[in-house]
């Protein structure tokens, strides 16, 4: 399963205004790209969807079931996901009616080592 990291992303100017109309509807997960201290790894084979509502909550399901829930803002091209247990912004790189990819980078210590992580996660609308 491929969760959102909640932490706080790097600010990046990707020129992309984002609002709450365009993201509105149900989404599946198509591939995440992960990078992790400079190994990066690409997974396409997922069964993950996101779904954002006008009343500004949102809904992730893994294999058909509930895996998080909560509400979302958006600004610009920062996208944040507040759940039970986590508050993340995330940056949109890009937007289309029918895709959007998503993502952000941090770091934490693991182990007494600083760990330097960053992901990208492209997303497909789901006509239903």
């Amino acid at each position: 399963m491929v969760g959102l990291v909640f932490a706080s992303c790097e600010k990046d100017e990707t020129g992309i205004d984002a609002s709450k109309e365009d993201l509105l509807g149900k989404w599946t997960l198509v591939s995440t790209t992960e990078t992790i201290m400079g190994e990066t790894e690409t997974t396409t084979d997922l069964d993950e969807t996101i779904e954002f509502m006008e009343d500004d909550a949102y809904s992730m399901t893994f294999e058909g079931e509930l895996d998080e829930e909560g509400i979302y803002e958006v600004s610009g091209n920062k996208l944040t996901l507040i759940s039970e247990y986590d508050e993340g912004e995330l940056t949109i790189f890009n937007l289309s009616a029918d895709s959007f990819t998503m993502g952000g980078s941090f770091s934490e210590e693991f182990m007494g080592q600083e760990m330097s992580i960053s992901f990208k996660a492209e997303y497909a609308r789901i006509n239903e």
